[in-house]
């Protein structure tokens, strides 16, 4: 080859120099470039080629660019080629598809989406033409979740609203509509303070800018206003949006209404407050029906009292003088009159009789000795009467005989252990009874416990059982409490807890 004139080397070495400057920005650029020949086959494939297609330039020079397009695009493809083949002098670059979002086929079978832009130039004779294209598939993944977002935000039922820090309302959904009234073309762009009312506080008005100072603002419960004027009363979840410098540019609400659930709130608590008044109302109702029993109690036990006293000292005197006559005219009696004699003996034996069921009577009403000997002596009697009368064993347990329990007490702790005892010959069947009785730090405890056939936890509470509610009006009057329950090993025990003392129980604590 001859040598050229030093004007041809000097114009090689610079479009050598350009040729190595061009394709050091081909290589280098951020964005995959391929040139074809007309016969569609590869010439240039940069290293970000490489990387999108996942393919090296190796294996893809001289290849047909086929082999990167899928195939339900390839017939589209060449037809888009052949519409620009220059030859109605156009050599500029144009973008490929139009609007279209094209696709492209990775090495190992992937399709995914691309944006290009084809130009064409003449080489040597060659037409060449040049794809640079770009990998969208993440700003499509990004684009199809913010379509995805913005229509679960359009369609939900709560009322979503954006705004910037200014004020203006960027975005309003349907729900925003239904709640407020206003359509989205008529608040995109206007203030948000359409929506405060007069009646909203100052400091819940601007929400946007207490949370950029920190204040916590999550299911916030405000005032709102509606288009026609109402008032609407809301709970609103507020988040801030910042950008890169973690300024704040705007906020986006969650509205929901709870006006319905205010106004349910508020006849809940009007109802409470009804329901607390009925209490009260009940309550003292409760309180004087128990002070009439305790006072009727009272009477009871003062009558008793009386009568048995009047049993006792009239009647019981009456009857003994009639046995003194009789046992006087039985000794005047003539032997011969037999008849006669035999007469007075049996007025003498009738008389006996007589007083003693006025003892058990006037015992039964008041023993005498509850108030002559005290609460223990009394309990041993009436064990031992009971014993006597239904032939059921009594155990009897004391443990200190000085309990020194008197007065209501006293009356209080009898009557409860006679009327178990009753129940028990009524209703218990049982074989055995015992009766416990404990000084514990200022209260007695006095326990019954029988091993018949038990009670039910029902028929324990029913309205009545008059002698399960006598006893427990006798312990709570007092300030005690009685329990009935099953015992450990079958049958009934019942419990009652008094102060010693019988305070009466303080009726604003009830």
């Amino acid at each position: 080859m001859e040598a050229g004139s030093p004007k041809d080397f000097n114009r090689v070495r610079a479009l050598e120099a350009h040729e190595a400057q061009l394709a050091a920005i081909v290589h280098s650029v951020k964005l995959a470039v391929i040139s074809v020949d007309e016969a569609q086959t590869i010439v240039l494939f940069n290293p970000e080629a490489e990387a999108v297609f996942r393919c090296s330039a190796a294996e893809a020079l001289g290849r047909p660019l086929d082999l990167f397009i899928p195939v339900a695009s390839r017939a589209a493809h060449r037809s888009l080629v052949a519409s620009y083949d220059g030859s109605s002098g156009e050599h500029g670059s144009r973008t490929m598809g139009g609007e279209r979002i094209l696709a492209g086929l990775r090495a190992d079978g992937e399709e995914f989406p691309i944006e290009a832009t084809i130009s064409i130039a003449a080489v040597e004779g060659r037409k060449l033409f040049t794809v640079i294209l770009r990998d969208v598939s993440e700003r499509e993944r990004v684009y199809g979740e913010l379509r995805r977002y913005g229509d679960i935000i359009d369609n939900s039922n709560d009322a979503i609203v954006s705004r910037a820090v200014d004020g203006a309302v960027l975005t309003w959904n349907r729900a925003a509509e239904r709640l407020f009234g206003y359509t989205a073309a008529e608040m995109v762009g206007q203030d948000i303070s359409r929506l405060y009312s007069p009646s909203t506080p100052p400091d819940q008005r601007d929400l946007t800018a207490h949370a950029a100072r920190g204040a916590p603002i999550e299911n916030f419960e405000t005032i709102r206003r509606h288009r026609d004027g109402t008032d609407l009363e809301v709970a609103i979840t507020l988040s801030l949006v910042r950008d890169r410098d973690g300024r704040v540019t705007g906020s986006s609400a969650i509205y929901r209404d709870i006006s319905e659930r205010k106004r349910m709130e508020s006849e809940l608590r009007r109802l409470l407050q009804e329901q607390r008044r009925a209490e009260v109302q009940v309550r003292e109702s409760r309180d004087r029906l128990r002070e009439l029993s305790s006072a009727l109690q009272t009477i009871r036990e003062e009558e008793k009292t009386h009568i048995a006293r009047e049993l006792h000292d009239e009647l019981g005197q009456a009857l003994t003088a009639l046995k003194m006559d009789a046992s006087v005219i039985a000794a005047e009696l003539d032997p011969a009159q037999d008849v006669l004699r035999k007469r007075a003996e049996g007025m003498k034996q009738m008389i006996d009789a007589t007083v003693a069921s006025v003892r058990r009577i006037s015992a039964d009403l008041r023993p005498v000795m509850l108030d002559n000997l005290g609460l223990v002596p009394t309990l041993e009697w009436l064990t031992r009467e009971f014993s006597r009368r239904t032939g059921i064993p009594v155990e009897l347990d004391i443990p200190d005989e000085n309990l020194g329990v008197g007065g209501d007490a006293a009356t209080a702790i009898f009557r409860i252990v006679q009327e178990a005892l009753t129940n028990v010959a009524r209703h218990a069947g049982a074989r055995h009874v015992s009766v416990e009785v404990v000084l514990d730090n200022g209260t007695v405890v006095v326990r019954v416990c029988d091993d018949g056939k038990g009670i039910a936890e029902e028929d324990s509470h029913k309205a009545r059982s008059f002698g399960l509610l006598g006893m427990r009006e006798r312990a709570y009057v007092l300030g005690g409490e009685l329990r009935v329950a099953r015992a450990p090993r079958g049958g009934t025990l019942i419990e009652a807890v008094i102060p010693a003392f019988g305070t009466t129980r303080d009726r604003s604590a009830t």
